[in-house]
């Protein structure tokens, strides 16, 4: 989804090239020819940023980032050599490229936020670009307090954007998890089949469970995980880290009830040991 009320005709018809592309996940020989088609492009009018954006695209979604992020960076030099001209949008686009690239790389974090902030000064209240400047913020130590004040003004501003609200649990799970089991409930409240939520509310049980000294109180705790998770895996079937989370929880309960060592124990064991094996997860 474009992120502005006028898209240029030019995005059009990148996304009109992106879809005609079978699989951009496939080796980077398959869509040499679009590559080639751009290089022309770019030869013929080297001023132009609409053709290196469409390339930068066209290496994100398969997956070569590296170049990716190198395009995108020539659009960004290209409206600095001319600052006035007509192609803000797909600068700042380029800019959050590149702060996203950076920050789930091992660049510096300042490197991204200096990124991001390029775009946000293009375009001030894009919440993407918000939500990636409070990412980036929380995780420098001297800018922590910012990151976190940007957060709390997004939710305040977006209080039921699911995007806002898990971004926000999210960098809370560790700091403050009962709050960010508040915020997942909240966002589960308006979208009861948000996986997302349902994962994170079944692994803040599980840890919570994972403090108890007592088996028998401990055990409470993976039984309400156990809900959230198989949901979570039911309304996202494919997604292996929550099947292994769910797998590790029924390890857990066949180890439990294995050591009751009574008649009724011994058929939960045998019930946990038979949804872990339709799970089809290694031990």
């Amino acid at each position: 989804m474009n992120r502005f009320n006028i898209i240029p005709s030019c995005i059009f018809g990148l996304l009109f090239l992106l879809a005609s592309i079978p699989a951009l996940s496939q080796p980077n020989n398959d869509i040499q020819g679009t590559i080639d088609s751009l290089n022309l492009a770019i030869h013929k009018r080297p001023a132009d940023p609409f053709p290196v954006y469409q390339k930068a695209m066209l290496f994100l979604v398969s997956g070569s980032k590296d170049e990716a992020f190198r395009f995108f960076r020539q659009v960004g030099l290209l409206h600095d050599q001319n600052p006035d001209s007509s192609f803000h949008e797909i600068a700042a686009e380029s800019y959050y490229h590149m702060a996203d690239l950076t920050y789930n790389s091992a660049r510096s974090k300042k490197e991204a936020y200096n990124y991001i902030l390029q775009a946000l000064r293009l375009f001030p209240t894009i919440k993407t670009y918000r939500l990636m400047s409070a990412r980036i913020l929380v995780t420098i130590p001297e800018t922590l307090k910012e990151g976190e004040d940007q957060f709390e003004a997004l939710v305040k501003e977006y209080p039921k954007d699911t995007e806002v609200l898990l971004e926000y649990a999210i960098y809370l799970e560790n700091k403050s998890p009962a709050r960010a089991k508040g915020i997942y409930e909240k966002v589960l409240r308006q979208n009861p089949a948000d996986s997302r939520s349902l994962y994170a509310l079944g692994n803040y049980e599980v840890n919570r469970g994972l403090t108890q000294k007592d088996p028998d109180k401990a055990v409470a705790y993976y039984h309400k995980a156990e809900g959230y998770l198989e949901a979570a895996l039911q309304k996202d079937p494919t997604n292996d880290l929550y099947r292994k989370k769910l797998g590790d929880l029924y390890s857990n309960f066949m180890w439990y009830y294995k050591l009751k060592k009574d008649k009724a124990s011994a058929g939960k064991k045998d019930y946990y040991q038979k949804k872990f094996d339709e799970l089809g997860v290694k031990k």
